[in-house]
């Protein structure tokens, strides 16, 4: 069973040990996963470091596409493709881009998962069952 997760932060955000073990508590059960960035940002520097050390495929290929409506509903729809998809969303602020993805992943019915300057704060359901 296929799961994407789309990685998404404050470009503020660089605490890669907080982004580890966040990602690490979220997968531990699963298998067959895909992460997935949009930007050339700090988090998308993360998400291929955490990706290159668990094995786990990392794509980006949106980073080009400047509008952040359709770059989210671009990387959210590959996402919803897969069998299982979810949203790891990291921020250090308030931050619009990022409120955008949580948003349309939500209108869509898609799990989002939220960290706040290193807290755990929300899980909108059991990721991966």
């Amino acid at each position: 069973m296929k799961t994407c997760i789309i990685v998404c932060g404050s470009r503020d955000f660089t605490d890669y040990g907080v982004f580890r073990e966040t990602l690490d508590s979220l997968i531990w059960d699963l298998t067959d996963l895909e992460i997935i960035s949009g930007q050339k940002d700090n988090i998308a520097k993360l998400a291929g470091r955490y990706a290159d050390e668990r094995g786990i495929r990392h794509t980006d290929k949106w980073y080009y596409i400047s509008d952040d409506r359709i770059r989210n509903a671009l990387m959210l729809k590959y996402a919803a493709a897969s069998d299982t998809a979810f949203v790891a969303a990291f921020c250090e602020c308030h931050d619009q881009d990022i409120e955008s993805m949580i948003n349309l992943a939500r209108s869509e019915g898609v799990s989002v998962y939220i960290s706040k300057s290193g807290d755990k704060n929300e899980d909108d359901s059991n990721i991966g069952n």
